[in-house]
């Protein structure tokens, strides 16, 4: 799915109006999924049928109004706060205020935040500002927003928070930090870069009704992965075959000190569908762990690397970096690899380090799955801003003819001749050692099953390594997740994508 600035969103949904199209049919569309997703969520959720609406002058105040007409509809206890007199409110918002009035619906006028008496069940809908806004709040908006923000009921945002920048993500002064965004038409630029992904949480797309062919037309600063997207990259699996045609992935990982790494990196890879997993450790005699004996482990000195070359010449895929350290003779015996290494490749951990560390090339057929801090050493960058390191990254790829995997929330995957695409799967939880090992294990497997599609691989493994972080902080919160639970909840991530009709 295109993800465009909201200033060209506008421009679209204009152009539409000015062909012909209505604007109140824009607004009754989107209404109507809106209410689609509250109904969904309180009946998923066993919520009370209880809605307290906030709502600006605008069109977005619109849309609040005319899916509290269709929620009072089905049942639900709708009440208004308005922002700002109902005399300076768009014709549409006025037009839906009045029918919720109308309809018994009360809407208190909204001036001191202290009016605000916060629910305690149900959920909020914020409909306050849209993807238009730029710049600074009112101070009166900043105490009402910094209020509902200590809501101990979920907030929905309509198409943005309130005082999100929606082109460039920019918070001046308070926003809404919503726990779910329905977005319409569109993703919006501002989700993604600067404070957008802490004020977003989790996204939830809405058509309103605007035809394909004007959102064929707008140009992407980037695409984002969807469900369904990522459900037809699923490798296919065929009855008959063996442990090796499911693919085989050698991963060079584990030291002393992080013999955890090679695990969580080797159990990624199987949990993903690989057939067999083989780690080399280097020098260090490792102490095998009896508790994963799926995992084959083989020591290899580091001038061995003849031997090495010969040991892992069966494998589809191998993965390089997770806890290997970086010792003198590790650094030599890993550039070693990296230059003569001729198969599908993952890059992670102390790799990245030692490719900065020597100015190492990376290898053709490569995916490399730096965080910022590593992505900033590989690329010689100190103090730059989220865009100059975007762009390094953008043109790091395009001279290597490799993907880049640029890990964090949300993660980025850059590819040469393509728009970034960014993952909204995720969860904060997923900043915990070793996540960063299954997610290259993952990766691994998938690169042993689907061949050198690299941004295939990339796009499904980022989103199946997102979504396993979701579903594992269902379990044990945001606070409470390891790593190890992303190999928990691994089997679910992929059910989902097996069963899956959603964006």
């Amino acid at each position: 799915m295109k993800v465009v600035t909201a200033t060209y969103m506008a421009s679209i949904e204009k152009k539409a109006l000015e062909e012909g199209f209505s604007g109140e049919d824009f607004m009754l569309k989107a209404a109507a999924g809106i209410t689609d997703v509250i109904r969904a969520y309180a009946q998923a959720q066993s919520t009370a049928k209880k809605v307290t609406l906030f709502a600006g002058k605008g069109n977005n105040g619109g849309d609040a109004y005319c899916a509290a007409l269709l929620l009072m509809k089905d049942g639900f206890e709708v009440e208004a706060y308005q922002v700002g007199s109902l005399d300076d409110c768009s014709d549409l918002c006025s037009k839906y205020a009045a029918a919720f009035q109308q309809c018994g619906g009360k809407i208190h006028k909204l001036d001191l935040p202290l009016e605000i008496e916060l629910p305690e069940q149900g959920i909020i809908l914020d409909g306050i500002l849209g993807t238009g806004f730029k710049g600074a709040p009112t101070e009166q908006l900043d105490d009402i927003f910094d209020l509902i923000n200590t809501s101990t009921v979920p907030i929905f945002s309509i198409d943005i928070p309130s005082g999100l920048a929606g082109d460039t993500g920019l918070v001046e002064g308070s926003a809404i930090c919503a726990d779910y965004t329905i977005f319409l038409g569109l993703a919006k630029t501002g989700f993604f870069v600067s404070n957008g992904w802490d004020h977003i949480g989790k996204l939830i797309y809405v058509d309103f009704g605007l035809e394909m062919r004007y959102l064929k037309e707008a140009p992407a600063d980037f695409e984002m992965i969807t469900a369904q997207e990522c459900a037809a990259l699923l490798p296919p699996i065929r009855s008959s075959r063996n442990k090796y045609q499911a693919g085989f992935v050698a991963g060079f990982s584990g030291s002393k000190s992080m013999i955890g790494a090679s695990i969580l990196s080797g159990m990624g890879a199987l949990k993903s569908g690989c057939g067999i997993v083989k780690i080399v450790h280097l020098g260090d005699e490792i102490q095998k762990s009896t508790h994963y004996p799926e995992l084959i482990h083989q020591t290899f000195s580091h001038d061995q690397m003849d031997q090495v070359n010969e040991y892992i010449n069966k494998a589809n895929a191998i993965y390089v970096g997770p806890g290997l350290g970086l010792s003198d003779q590790t650094q030599n015996f890993i550039e070693q690899l990296l230059k003569s290494v001729d198969m599908p490749c993952i890059i992670d951990a102390d790799a990245l380090n030692i490719m900065a560390l020597k100015s190492i090339a990376p290898p053709k057929n490569a995916i490399l799955t730096p965080h910022q801090g590593e992505a900033k050493r590989l690329l010689k960058l100190e103090n730059c801003t989220q865009k100059e390191l975007m762009a390094a990254c953008q043109e790091y790829v395009e001279l290597h003819k490799i993907v880049l995997i640029l890990k964090g929330g949300p993660t980025f995957i850059f590819s040469s001749g393509a728009t970034a695409a960014v993952c909204s799967a995720g969860d904060p939880g997923m900043a915990t050692a070793g996540s960063g090992d299954v997610l290259t294990g993952i990766l691994a497997a998938l690169l042993a099953q689907m061949g050198p599609e690299l941004v295939d691989v990339a796009k499904l493994g980022v989103y199946l390594h997102g979504k396993a972080g979701e579903l594992a902080a269902e379990k044990n919160t945001s606070y409470c997740m390891i790593a190890t639970d992303l190999l928990k909840s691994l089997y679910k991530a992929w059910e989902y994508l097996l069963g899956s009709s959603v964006v």
